[in-house]
């Protein structure tokens, strides 16, 4: 597997979308490094679905410069993902022995920020879609996650309780397009209109929210059958 990828800084600029637009047609996979990821938008249509991905980034801080750079689940960057691999099981052997945490998902997190007085779900599941290619696990065949776990009965059991007001928010974080499927539910999207299947690429998050009416064992899962068949599934129970 040769796959070419490069990050671009101030991909936002008069310069920087140049760049993008001059890589694209050569079959790179780019991640457009800046502070104001809006104002890049347009260049996602220089280039094939999930070919071209926007991450935040400011030269003045340090570690967001690194993650932009390092953040990788393609394997093109050679050997950087497999240390990175191989030193985060003695971080979470330690911090599991230490007692500091009991969920060994620690590397995945969100921040939800909501309107000034909207009430506040009953229950909140965060939900982060994403692959394991064989160039970073080491392993011949592909998976596709959710928060670092294939397949329903080792990805996130995510419960809920009769008449509770749910939560369930889910993130893009690799180069596919995705979308979000519940058993059994349905609600309502930021226009008002009834989903049940949205769909979200690199970077990009839907929200599903509902008051819960339906108890018992349902499925959620990806609609692209190819990243279903490969891991990205799992439980939700009502009860």
């Amino acid at each position: 597997m040769n796959i070419k990828q490069v990050t671009v800084f101030g991909g936002s600029g008069f310069i920087g979308r140049a760049i993008v637009r001059a890589l694209a047609p050569q079959g790179y996979l780019i991640r457009v490094a800046c502070r104001r990821t809006e104002l890049a938008e347009p260049l996602k249509t220089a280039g094939d679905v999930g070919q071209i991905t926007l991450m935040r980034a400011n030269l003045r801080m340090p570690d967001s410069v690194a993650i932009a750079v390092m953040f990788d689940v393609t394997g093109s960057m050679g050997s950087v993902p497999r240390v990175l691999q191989q030193k985060l099981p003695q971080l979470l052997g330690l911090l599991l022995r230490k007692g500091y945490v009991k969920d060994p998902q620690i590397l995945f997190g969100a921040i939800i920020v909501r309107a000034k007085g909207e009430k506040r779900p009953d229950r909140v599941h965060n939900l982060f879609a994403h692959q394991l290619a064989p160039p970073v696990t080491g392993l011949e065949r592909n998976f596709h996650c959710f928060n670092g776990r294939a397949y329903a009965g080792n990805t996130p059991v995510l419960r809920a309780r009769p008449g509770e007001d749910v939560e369930v928010n889910v993130f893009g974080q690799d180069s596919n397009y995705h979308t979000f499927h519940i058993h059994g539910h349905r609600w309502k999207d930021a226009a008002g209109a009834f989903t049940d299947n949205p769909g979200f690429g690199a970077n990009e998050s839907i929200r599903a929210r509902f008051v819960e009416d339906n108890p018992g064992r349902w499925l959620y899962h990806c609609h692209v059958f190819s990243h279903q068949d490969v891991g990205m599934a799992g439980w939700y129970i009502v009860e």
